[in-house]
Protein backbone atom coordinates (compact mmCIF):
# COMPACT_ATOMS: atom_id res chain seq x y z
CA UNK A 1 0.00 0.00 0.00
CA UNK A 2 2.67 2.01 1.10
CA UNK A 3 4.59 1.61 -2.64
CA UNK A 4 1.07 2.47 -4.28
CA UNK A 5 0.69 5.65 -2.51
CA UNK A 6 4.87 6.78 -3.06
CA UNK A 7 4.19 6.26 -7.10
CA UNK A 8 0.56 7.77 -7.01
CA UNK A 9 2.26 10.64 -5.27
CA UNK A 10 5.22 10.96 -8.03
CA UNK A 11 2.97 10.92 -10.38
CA UNK A 12 1.19 13.55 -8.89
CA UNK A 13 4.37 15.83 -8.87
CA UNK A 14 5.45 15.19 -11.74
CA UNK A 15 1.97 15.84 -14.08
CA UNK A 16 0.88 19.16 -11.99
CA UNK A 17 4.88 20.21 -12.10
CA UNK A 18 4.96 20.88 -8.35
CA UNK A 19 8.42 18.93 -8.53
CA UNK A 20 11.66 21.00 -8.63
CA UNK A 21 12.30 21.88 -12.36
CA UNK A 22 15.31 21.02 -14.46
CA UNK A 23 16.43 24.01 -16.60
CA UNK A 24 16.19 22.47 -20.43
CA UNK A 25 19.09 22.39 -22.57
CA UNK A 26 18.82 25.30 -25.06
CA UNK A 27 20.42 24.04 -28.78
CA UNK A 28 20.72 27.68 -30.63
CA UNK A 29 22.07 28.01 -34.33
CA UNK A 30 23.72 31.60 -35.28
CA UNK A 31 24.80 32.90 -38.75
CA UNK A 32 28.13 35.22 -38.88
CA UNK A 33 29.36 36.91 -41.25
CA UNK A 34 32.78 39.84 -41.81
CA UNK A 35 32.66 42.40 -44.75
CA UNK A 36 35.73 43.15 -45.87
CA UNK A 37 36.72 46.22 -47.96
CA UNK A 38 36.53 45.66 -51.03
CA UNK A 39 37.85 48.80 -51.98
CA UNK A 40 41.53 47.22 -51.18
CA UNK A 41 42.95 43.92 -52.55
CA UNK A 42 43.99 43.00 -48.92
CA UNK A 43 40.32 42.34 -47.69
CA UNK A 44 38.31 39.69 -48.11
CA UNK A 45 34.87 37.94 -46.61
CA UNK A 46 34.19 35.51 -44.33
CA UNK A 47 30.83 33.54 -43.34
CA UNK A 48 29.50 30.48 -41.76
CA UNK A 49 26.96 29.13 -39.25
CA UNK A 50 27.69 27.13 -36.14
CA UNK A 51 24.95 25.09 -33.56
CA UNK A 52 25.57 24.60 -29.88
CA UNK A 53 24.40 23.78 -26.56
CA UNK A 54 24.16 27.19 -24.83
CA UNK A 55 25.86 26.34 -21.53
CA UNK A 56 24.18 27.90 -17.78
CA UNK A 57 26.72 31.00 -18.15
CA UNK A 58 25.41 32.08 -21.54
CA UNK A 59 28.91 30.67 -23.64
CA UNK A 60 29.17 28.13 -26.25
CA UNK A 61 32.53 26.67 -25.87
CA UNK A 62 34.16 24.33 -28.73
CA UNK A 63 33.04 21.69 -26.53
CA UNK A 64 29.29 22.66 -26.90
CA UNK A 65 29.53 22.64 -30.77
CA UNK A 66 27.65 20.35 -32.73
CA UNK A 67 27.96 21.83 -35.96
CA UNK A 68 30.58 24.56 -37.53
CA UNK A 69 30.64 25.33 -41.03
CA UNK A 70 32.39 28.89 -42.42
CA UNK A 71 33.45 29.70 -45.69
CA UNK A 72 35.76 32.97 -47.19
CA UNK A 73 36.05 34.70 -50.20
CA UNK A 74 39.76 36.61 -51.06
CA UNK A 75 39.55 38.99 -54.22
CA UNK A 76 36.31 37.76 -55.97
CA UNK A 77 37.24 33.82 -55.47
CA UNK A 78 36.51 31.55 -52.21
CA UNK A 79 39.92 30.20 -50.73
CA UNK A 80 38.40 28.65 -47.66
CA UNK A 81 35.34 26.15 -46.68
CA UNK A 82 35.08 24.35 -44.00
CA UNK A 83 32.45 22.18 -42.44
CA UNK A 84 33.74 20.31 -39.60
CA UNK A 85 34.31 20.91 -35.84
CA UNK A 86 37.00 19.20 -35.62
CA UNK A 87 39.38 21.73 -37.31
CA UNK A 88 38.94 24.05 -35.06
CA UNK A 89 41.61 25.04 -32.47
CA UNK A 90 39.52 27.90 -30.76
CA UNK A 91 35.97 28.30 -30.58
CA UNK A 92 34.12 31.10 -28.28
CA UNK A 93 30.65 32.76 -27.68
CA UNK A 94 28.81 34.54 -25.50
CA UNK A 95 24.93 34.59 -26.09
CA UNK A 96 24.87 37.21 -24.23
CA UNK A 97 27.70 39.30 -24.64
CA UNK A 98 26.99 39.92 -28.84
CA UNK A 99 29.16 39.47 -31.81
CA UNK A 100 32.34 41.41 -29.68
CA UNK A 101 32.29 38.14 -27.61
CA UNK A 102 32.98 35.62 -30.62
CA UNK A 103 35.98 34.22 -31.97
CA UNK A 104 37.08 31.05 -33.82
CA UNK A 105 40.28 29.97 -34.89
CA UNK A 106 40.51 27.32 -37.46
CA UNK A 107 43.10 25.21 -38.93
CA UNK A 108 43.03 23.74 -42.97
CA UNK A 109 46.68 23.89 -44.09
CA UNK A 110 47.74 25.56 -45.91
CA UNK A 111 44.57 28.28 -45.71
CA UNK A 112 42.81 29.43 -41.88
CA UNK A 113 40.95 31.25 -40.87
CA UNK A 114 40.15 33.57 -37.17
CA UNK A 115 38.07 35.84 -35.93
CA UNK A 116 38.06 37.81 -32.96
CA UNK A 117 40.49 38.79 -30.21
CA UNK A 118 41.90 35.19 -30.79
CA UNK A 119 43.05 35.95 -33.57
CA UNK A 120 44.83 39.05 -32.43
CA UNK A 121 46.58 37.11 -29.77
CA UNK A 122 47.21 33.62 -31.25
CA UNK A 123 50.91 33.60 -33.69
CA UNK A 124 49.60 31.54 -35.88
CA UNK A 125 46.47 33.70 -36.82
CA UNK A 126 49.01 36.99 -36.62
CA UNK A 127 51.80 36.05 -37.99
CA UNK A 128 54.17 39.44 -37.52
CA UNK A 129 51.74 40.86 -35.11
CA UNK A 130 50.23 43.40 -37.97
CA UNK A 131 46.49 42.72 -37.59
CA UNK A 132 44.94 45.49 -35.64
CA UNK A 133 43.01 45.03 -32.09
CA UNK A 134 39.72 45.47 -34.21
CA UNK A 135 40.22 42.58 -36.99
CA UNK A 136 36.79 40.91 -37.22
CA UNK A 137 38.61 37.73 -39.37
CA UNK A 138 41.63 36.74 -41.19
CA UNK A 139 42.21 34.30 -43.82
CA UNK A 140 45.58 33.03 -44.08
CA UNK A 141 47.22 31.17 -47.10
CA UNK A 142 50.67 29.40 -46.22
CA UNK A 143 51.04 31.65 -43.36
CA UNK A 144 50.44 34.67 -44.59
CA UNK A 145 47.55 37.31 -44.25
CA UNK A 146 46.10 37.09 -47.53
CA UNK A 147 42.95 38.96 -46.21
CA UNK A 148 41.73 40.78 -43.15
CA UNK A 149 37.86 42.15 -42.27
CA UNK A 150 38.02 45.33 -39.83
CA UNK A 151 34.44 44.94 -39.65
CA UNK A 152 33.22 43.31 -36.33
CA UNK A 153 31.48 40.28 -37.11
CA UNK A 154 27.78 40.15 -37.40
CA UNK A 155 26.10 37.32 -35.73
CA UNK A 156 22.41 36.63 -35.81
CA UNK A 157 20.38 33.86 -34.21
CA UNK A 158 18.75 31.75 -37.02
CA UNK A 159 17.32 29.36 -35.05
CA UNK A 160 16.82 28.05 -31.48
CA UNK A 161 15.48 24.51 -29.86
CA UNK A 162 14.68 23.74 -26.34
CA UNK A 163 15.33 20.59 -25.38
CA UNK A 164 14.70 18.47 -21.77
CA UNK A 165 17.59 17.77 -19.67
CA UNK A 166 17.51 13.96 -18.61
CA UNK A 167 16.09 14.27 -15.21
CA UNK A 168 12.75 16.07 -16.11
CA UNK A 169 12.78 13.17 -18.90
CA UNK A 170 13.39 11.02 -15.93
CA UNK A 171 10.51 12.20 -13.57
CA UNK A 172 7.90 12.28 -16.32
CA UNK A 173 8.59 8.52 -17.01
CA UNK A 174 8.64 8.31 -13.43
CA UNK A 175 5.07 9.95 -13.15
CA UNK A 176 3.61 8.24 -16.55
CA UNK A 177 4.97 4.76 -14.91
CA UNK A 178 3.27 5.38 -11.79
CA UNK A 179 -0.49 6.32 -12.99
CA UNK A 180 -0.33 3.09 -15.07
CA UNK A 181 0.11 1.09 -11.84
CA UNK A 182 -2.32 2.79 -10.25
CA UNK A 183 -4.71 2.24 -13.57
CA UNK A 184 -3.49 -1.40 -13.30
CA UNK A 185 -4.07 -2.14 -10.07
CA UNK A 186 -8.07 -0.45 -9.80
CA UNK A 187 -8.89 -2.60 -12.97
CA UNK A 188 -7.60 -5.70 -11.10
CA UNK A 189 -9.67 -4.50 -8.08
CA UNK A 190 -12.82 -4.00 -10.10
CA UNK A 191 -12.41 -7.41 -11.85
CA UNK A 192 -11.97 -9.18 -8.99
CA UNK A 193 -15.26 -7.48 -7.53
CA UNK A 194 -17.15 -9.02 -10.47
CA UNK A 195 -16.52 -11.94 -10.63
CA UNK A 196 -18.75 -14.48 -8.78
CA UNK A 197 -17.33 -16.02 -5.20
Amino acid sequence: MKRLIALGSAAFIALTGLAPRAHAAVVDTFSFSNVGDWSRVDTGFVSGQFTGTVEPNGFIELADLSAFSVEGFLIGRPVLLIDDKAKLQFFSYDTKGGASSFGFIVEDSPVAACSGAPSVLDLECNPGGNNPAQTGAVILVDGFADATTPDQTSVTLASSVSTPEPSTWAMMLTGFAGLGLLGARRARKGRARRSPA
